[in-house]
């Protein structure tokens, strides 16, 4: 363990089927190998295929990404039986989904059915291997770790991380500080990435030599 972070662990096939019920041993309450994002109902092998682990959920969960729910399957849904009880899982919260949509922007409609569950699966792994920043509650994740919590304030690293945010944080090309008359953005940028570095020991952030902004794990 580095840092205080979670350490991810690769499963195989059969203990990911029950990756979700590990998960609820050490976050009592929540359910068992079912987890539905947008409409999407996956069942544990799809854990498994998407290369999830008991880490990555825990991690999403620590975050606000996922929730305890129910979700009727999909076909009982279709023929309206009275009979059919809903399934305990876990579904993306309200947050977790606008962070997914970052990681498929202007392609989400191109997918067929098929491409779609690989590439949501996809963006929910990155989504607990990437930084997640939570603007409206002014708190930064990084694998189950809280990085950083704002107030109010500090108006320059928020602009920061929305613009990370935004890109899936693989990196952003410009400076994201809004021009101020007799402010040299430069210098303000390499201030706020200061700030931003300040009393935190999991993620760097520099710039990119031309402008823009990168961050790495601090090792």
């Amino acid at each position: 363990m580095t840092h205080g972070i979670l350490q991810r662990h690769q499963l195989s096939p059969t203990a990911q089927m029950s990756a979700v019920g590990m998960v609820k041993g050490s976050c009592p309450g929540l359910a068992r190998q079912r987890l539905r994002i947008g409409r999407l109902l996956l069942e544990a092998v799809d854990l498994a295929s998407g290369g999830l682990t008991t880490d990555h959920l825990q991690q999403l969960i620590i975050a606000g990404c996922l929730e305890e729910g129910y979700v009727v399957p999909r076909h009982s849904a279709c023929n309206g039986s009275p009979s059919i009880e809903a399934q305990p899982g876990l579904l993306l919260t309200e947050f977790g989904n606008t962070v997914s949509k970052c990681y498929m922007k202007d392609r989400a409609e191109l997918f067929s059915r098929t491409e779609r569950r690989a590439n949501v699966l996809l963006a929910v792994r990155h989504m607990a291997e990437r930084p997640i920043w939570n603007s409206s509650e002014g708190v930064l994740w990084f694998q189950g770790m809280l990085v950083k919590r704002f107030r109010h304030d500090a108006p320059s690293q928020r602009s920061v991380l929305d613009a990370l945010q935004a890109t899936a944080w693989t990196s952003y090309a410009s400076n994201p500080l809004p021009a101020q008359e007799g402010v040299n953005r430069k210098v303000q940028l390499k201030n706020t990435l200061k700030d931003l570095n300040h009393g935190q020991h999991c993620i760097w952030f520099r710039g990119d030599g031309r402008g823009g902004i990168r961050w790495e794990t601090k090792a």
